[in-house]
């Protein structure tokens, strides 16, 4: 597919997004840090006197539940969402598997290395063990109940589930998004039935399995609402019907989330409200906008293009490495200013080098399987 500038601006936003909200939010408030932080190292991380990047968030959860990490998982599966249809005119259902499989494993396998060896020499031992560590990696813990061993994996757990049930469906259209919306919303209905009936009392392990299934069902149709906003701007002669689909997604989401809520119980890891819905589809307008009013190469557009190749990686290592770090060198920078610019350059740095030697490798291999898998099948493309 051809590059999109506006799309690496909004992985940028996104990406950075949720670096703020758990530098500074979890950074100030939280314990869960003590993770990757050595025994002797007093919490919380920042102190809130000394800075008031905090305040931001805080105004945001007390005025509108919502904060700047949760912006940035919303942007993250909206951005997920747009990118399937163009995929799957394409590849074909097997080859657009492929190219996922190998986009999201190998930097995922190395991210949880990086945080299990971080959390075993410096950090709170007792949580960690091979089985947490495997099952991250494999993104299986929901079905055995197993603890991540990095937190922000649980965005890929349902990623991953997503572009499962893309292959299924094949190439998007109206009709398919809608569908799978009401299915899942069925779903919900049944899983509520269930619940109220009291079938699960005597497996309430079961309830748990199929209760994250439901959770996860939410922001997948979430992410459906990118694959038609794509159609809505690519398909003009499509665009009323387009944009009905994208209105009654949202209101099906709403809905769902409405009842995982209030009539489940389901805690949900991030609650894409209202607000936070108004906020990402503006921003991720305002990004296709550059791409139509800035549409030539010039400096700014390569340098995004470029920090937007290492997002991926940045979100994975983030969180492990950015506390250790921000835990190292507060003894250093006296300034929590300058430590978190600091912290955040060295990140990204890092980043870019998992994207050099793991990401950029990986995706070749996929590539390379693919190239083998349309020279040994027909062309077709997913129906």
């Amino acid at each position: 597919m051809k590059r999109q500038y506006s799309l690496d601006l909004a992985r940028l936003m996104a990406a950075y997004f949720v670096l703020f909200g758990h530098f500074v939010l979890s950074g100030t408030f939280n314990d869960t840090s003590r993770i990757w932080v050595e025994s002797t190292e007093a919490l919380p991380l920042l102190d809130k006197s000394s800075q008031s990047l905090w305040m931001f968030d805080i105004y945001l959860l007390e005025h509108g539940r919502t904060a700047t990490a949760i912006w940035g998982v919303a942007l993250f599966f909206l951005i997920s969402g747009w990118v399937v249809p163009p995929m799957l005119s394409r590849y074909s259902r097997k080859q657009f598997l492929i190219n996922r499989f190998f986009r999201i494993f190998p930097m995922l396998i190395v991210a949880v290395i990086v945080a299990a060896v971080i959390q075993y020499q410096f950090g709170e031992r007792s949580s960690l063990n091979i089985s947490n560590v495997l099952s991250t990696m494999m993104l299986t813990n929901q079905f055995i109940n197993h603890p991540l061993t990095l937190g922000v994996v649980w965005t890929l757990l349902i990623e991953f589930k997503f572009y499962l049930l893309i292959t299924f469906m094949g190439r998007l259209n109206c009709t398919k998004i809608l569908c799978a919306s009401a299915v899942m919303l069925v779903l919900l209905a049944l899983q509520a039935g269930l619940v109220k009936d009291g079938i699960y009392t005597t497996s309430p392990q079961a309830m748990v399995v199929t209760n994250a299934i439901i959770h996860d069902f939410c922001f997948m149709i979430f992410m459906l609402c990118g694959s038609a906003l794509w159609i809505i701007i690519n398909h003009s002669e499509r665009r009323l019907v387009s944009a009905v689909t994208l209105l009654l997604t949202l209101i099906v989401y709403n809905i769902y989330r409405y009842l995982c809520i209030n009539k489940l119980g389901i805690h949900l890891s991030q609650d894409i409200n209202m607000l936070t819905q108004l906020i990402v589809f503006l921003f991720f307008g305002l990004c296709l906008l550059s791409q139509k009013y800035f549409p030539h190469e010039n400096m700014v557009t390569r340098m995004v293009c470029v920090l937007s190749n290492v997002t991926y990686s940045l979100y994975l290592l983030h969180v492990s490495l950015g506390f250790f770090l921000i835990s190292k060198l507060r003894h250093v920078f006296e300034n929590p200013y300058l430590l978190l610019v600091v912290v955040t350059v060295i990140v990204t740095l890092m980043s870019a080098v998992t994207y050099r030697f793991i990401e950029v490798p990986g995706n070749g291999f996929g590539k390379r399987l693919l190239s083998i898998s349309t020279l040994n099948s027909p062309k077709r493309i997913c129906r």
